[in-house]
């Protein structure tokens, strides 16, 4: 335990607490508190690494204390002692959950308001840090436009493989053609290098936080936001365009995109070679970057953009919702007014906009504004139901409540006349169901129903199809043991744990 009292001399406190918190590559982490109450993070160099780091535990303690000096708008570490026998440092223990942790709780504004305050902070650190400025603190000058020769060589390892899909290969030596062809769009600066959901803290739905300098460089901003959008592609684009905002910058989005696919290639195929749920991510990341890179359907979407201020009559900003996995939606909103636009590939919305309009005087749903074809991309323009959805109410409301409120809803649904119905052979012994009856699909303002959405499905069938739905969505969003309970609510007879 001689470290353990060397950093109880560098503190001049008693420590009362004293962990290993973790053993990286090339340094172990320590988690300290002493008597006074104080926490503190310290980072030792290992004797054995297994990789060479970018930067000296003494290098990144530099950079932390440049950046805390700084006042950025985003907290960094404190650092409170450097030594270098043994080489290491110790900061103020940064409070806060792990991004990749809480980013399913957040909803839709708090996601946009951190992916705008990570922009900004990488604006601040690259107009904070001057190239000058890197060379003082001891970090690598990285003026390559390329790739880590580690990913050449799993590129070209891979596009060879007969084990690869030819439609991953295909895509990637696209992208690599892409990125090869964009060289003088570089854009550099000071980067983290190693921005992503482990090095980020949340607190009270903020960052509280973001820590390890370790792989800062002065490098090209490509490789600094490759990891978000490997790991938040619907959402890399706030990121990108808080940055440019604050710094006056224009990074090339074509050169962004590619050099994430190209950089996380090694990973995708290998879990698509594990089987099962992660071969269906590996599936969805590639086709997730067929629309990225396809630069024709970004030129379509914005025409399309237009198209629908055309027939509202008035500009809106259009930010990217979460979504299932059918096609995309374009929440269009300003001051007043929010409107949604509906995209999806190769397919149409002739069967929900029928629907719609059959029930538009039956039920609170979204009126049909427009539909149309651009180059293969089918679009339909919808008014908004206001309100929070009730997955987003279920982490402000008890599940007594949303229980209540989800029966309620279903049984006004499952009690429209559905005389006259028009889609197939009318049954009397069918009622009238969702069809996707999950809580997002279920709109509220304050305590008042709102309206339904997503309605696509919408048949005549049986209660059951609805009440499974229900069911699953519920024990997905508040935990296992809520589907009696909903049953019950609803006054569905067999509400034993077999039928459930």
């Amino acid at each position: 335990m001689e470290i353990k009292y060397k950093i109880q001399e560098l503190l001049g406190k008693q420590i009362s607490v004293f962990d290993l918190k973790g053993i990286g590559a090339c340094n172990n982490a320590y988690y300290v508190e002493t008597i006074d109450g104080s926490k503190y993070i310290v980072k030792e160099e290992r004797a054995v690494k297994e990789f060479l780091p970018e930067n000296s535990l003494i290098v990144e303690s530099a950079v932390a204390k440049k950046l805390y000096e700084a006042g950025l708008s985003v907290s960094v570490p404190h650092v409170i002692f450097v030594t270098e026998h043994p080489e290491m440092y110790g900061y103020e223990y940064v409070e806060g959950n792990l991004m990749k942790n809480v980013w399913g709780f957040l909803n839709e504004e708090e996601r946009i308001h951190i992916c705008n305050s990570l922009g900004l902070f990488h604006a601040e650190i690259g107009q904070k840090i001057t190239k000058e400025a890197s060379v003082a603190c001891g970090v690598k000058i990285n003026d390559s436009r390329g790739f880590h020769p580690e990913i050449i060589k799993d590129y070209d390892r891979l596009v060879v493989d007969s084990n690869v899909p030819d439609e991953f290969k295909e895509l990637v030596k696209k992208a690599k053609k892409i990125f090869d062809g964009t060289s003088n769009m570089a854009v550099f600066q000071f980067i983290h290098n190693d921005a992503h959901h482990e090095n980020i803290l949340i607190k009270d739905k903020v960052i509280s936080g973001i820590i390890d300098f370790g792989e800062a460089e002065y490098g090209e901003m490509a490789k600094e936001f490759s990891r978000y959008i490997r790991d938040y592609p619907d959402y890399f684009q706030y990121i990108v365009s808080a940055y440019e905002d604050r710094s006056g910058n224009k990074l090339y989005y074509e050169r962004l995109v590619t050099n994430a696919l190209i950089s996380g290639f090694v990973d995708i195929v290998e879990n698509y070679w594990k089987g099962g749920e992660k071969k269906i991510q590996a599936e969805k990341a590639i086709e997730k970057y067929k629309l990225l890179i396809d630069v024709e359907y970004q030129s379509v979407l914005t025409d399309l953009i237009l198209w629908a201020e055309s027939i509202i009559g008035t500009r809106f900003t259009a930010t990217k919702e979460i979504h299932g996995d059918e096609g995309e939606v374009y929440k269009l909103s300003n001051d007043i007014d929010i409107y949604f636009l509906k995209l999806k590939k190769n397919s149409d919305f002739s069967k929900e906009s029928a629907r719609l309009e059959w029930l538009k005087d039956k039920l609170p749903v979204p009126r049909v504004l427009g539909c149309t074809v651009m180059k293969g991309i089918c679009a339909m323009l919808i008014s908004a139901i206001k309100g929070k959805n009730l997955k987003v109410l279920s982490q402000e409301w008890p599940p007594e409540k949303v229980i209540e409120k989800l029966a309620d809803v279903l049984h006004r649904f499952h009690n429209t006349d559905t005389t006259g119905w028009p889609f197939d052979l009318s049954d009397s012994e069918k009622i009238l169901v969702h069809g996707g009856a999950c809580l997002p699909n279920f709109i509220f303002t304050d305590n008042s129903f709102s309206g339904y959405v997503d309605l696509g499905e919408v048949q005549l069938g049986n209660v059951e199809t609805d009440l499974g739905a229900a069911i699953w969505s519920l024990q997905f969003n508040l935990g296992h043991g809520y589907g009696q309970k909903f049953l019950e609510k609803y006054g569905y007879s067999d509400t034993s744990e077999e039928n459930i």
